[in-house]
């Protein structure tokens, strides 16, 4: 980490860093949050990212980023200490442990597992990238991260997100831990960006995700086919969170 950041000459003092997408939140959100990791705390995402700025006519440079020679590096030079803060990132037994708490009708903790991915995959009817096991962790509630967003891929209000959190009936608690996760990561961290947008703080990432559980972890078959989960109570689900107009899976 120290000699990529002297690579493309960032040091740790608190600058201030904004960090944007080309296309879409993810990218930046992973970024933002892996710097986090690693104590800078002065950082911003561009909201709706470079397509947004576009669209708005803002100006662009296309003249090239100097970088510091790859032989002029030096491990030893002050500025580029940069150390991982662990407790934002959680394992797979710690999360395997939580998640067969969650699972228990009454479950005695203030942690919760958000899992980000689309709906389907959640509910193991979509395949998973890669042809990995699909279905979801024990105790886990899912939030896909595009409902956070706006179509320019905005994010939305604070007011908007705890209205969509309390839809979602997700339970959140200040005092513990919400474990985010998704496929690989990504999706998770621009969940994480939702949720302190919203006042929640407490957020950690389970970094192996799906890819890490799926092989760790035997997935029961799901007892509901692909038609009954489309069905009238899934659907009634869904109205319940978007309105008449919700968006079809």
């Amino acid at each position: 980490m120290q000699l990529y950041m002297q690579k493309i000459n960032l040091k740790s003092s608190d600058i201030p860093i904004v960090i944007y997408d080309r296309q879409g939140i993810n990218t930046a959100a992973r970024l933002w949050f892996i710097l986090k990791i690693f104590g800078m705390n002065n950082i911003s995402i561009l909201d709706g990212g470079l397509e947004k700025w576009q669209s708005e006519g803002l100006p662009l440079e296309t003249t090239p980023i100097p970088s510091v020679l790859e032989s002029n590096i030096d491990p030893l030079v002050e500025g580029y200490d940069f150390k991982q803060n662990k407790k934002y990132v959680k394992e797979y037994k710690y999360t395997c442990a939580m998640s067969d708490l969650l699972s228990k009708p009454s479950p005695q903790t203030l942690s919760r597992i958000i899992d980000a991915r689309p709906p389907l995959r959640f509910l193991g009817f979509a395949n998973e990238p890669g042809d990995r096991k699909s279905g979801h962790m024990p105790g886990s509630k899912n939030l896909y991260n595009k409902y956070c967003m706006n179509k320019d891929f905005t994010y939305k209000s604070k007011d908007e997100l705890l209205e969509l959190f309390d839809k979602y009936e997700l339970d959140l608690n200040e005092n513990g831990n919400i474990i985010h996760i998704s496929g690989i990561g990504l999706s998770a961290c621009s969940n994480i960006v939702a949720f302190e947008i919203a006042g929640y703080t407490n957020n950690v990432i389970y970094d192996g995700g799906w890819t890490d559980w799926g092989e760790k972890y035997v997935i029961p078959e799901p007892d509901v086919s692909p038609k009954d989960i489309m069905q009238d109570a899934y659907q009634e689900r869904l109205k319940k969170i978007f309105g008449e107009k919700y968006e079809k899976l």
